[in-house]
């Protein structure tokens, strides 16, 4: 029986993360391009393999929480003939253990549904954050854009990050605003 090893990806490897991607999510290839082109980092990328194949990955993005190095946790995907192995929870323990060493005081995350909840307990997240639908009119948005936010309990990503969130839900035609300091989607 071949061993199932954890490690980094090389470059070699984006074709087989991209096919993951885009058959563990219901996403356009168009958006999973802009992701590796604009937030690929491979040295904050954590693969599985089973031999030479690519069975598990997730990836880290670079932000920082009150004024501390962290990072959000997002695409946490296994192939599907690998499921309910454990696999995931090892792949989790390995990157967050590997971040941690690298500075990472903190990690974040937003589950892709409800029932993911519990399973991302078992590695210490726990529900944090609050997200708030409010109606704004035009002038409300704009006013917006001279608020300076506190450094305290804001999780901050860098430009690259919001830019490539623009172009993101930009490919579902949904709606957003950018600004120095924050980034909103609205209907």
């Amino acid at each position: 029986m071949m061993e199932i090893n954890f490690c980094k990806p090389d470059s070699s490897d984006i074709k087989s993360l991209k096919k993951l991607w885009l058959s563990s999510f219901d996403e356009e290839p168009k958006a999973v391009d802009l992701f590796f082109d604009k937030c690929f980092n491979a040295k904050q990328t954590y693969i599985a393999k089973y031999g030479e194949k690519i069975i598990s990955a997730l990836y880290l993005i670079s932000a920082s929480f009150n004024g501390q190095k962290a990072h959000y946790l997002c695409g946490a995907s296994t192939h599907k003939d690998f499921r309910k192995q454990g696999i995931m929870s090892k792949l989790i323990k390995y990157a967050l253990e590997d971040s941690a060493k690298s500075g990472d005081k903190y990690s974040f995350l937003f589950p892709a549904n409800d029932n993911l909840y519990n399973y991302y307990q078992n590695f210490g997240y726990r529900e944090n954050c609050i997200a708030y639908i409010s109606d704004f009119s035009r002038n409300d948005l704009l006013s917006l854009q001279e608020l300076n936010f506190s450094e305290n309990n804001i999780l901050k990503q860098g430009n690259d990050f919001k830019n490539f969130a623009v172009e993101y839900y930009s490919t579902y035609n949904i709606k957003n605003v950018k600004s120095k300091n924050y980034f909103a989607l609205f209907e």
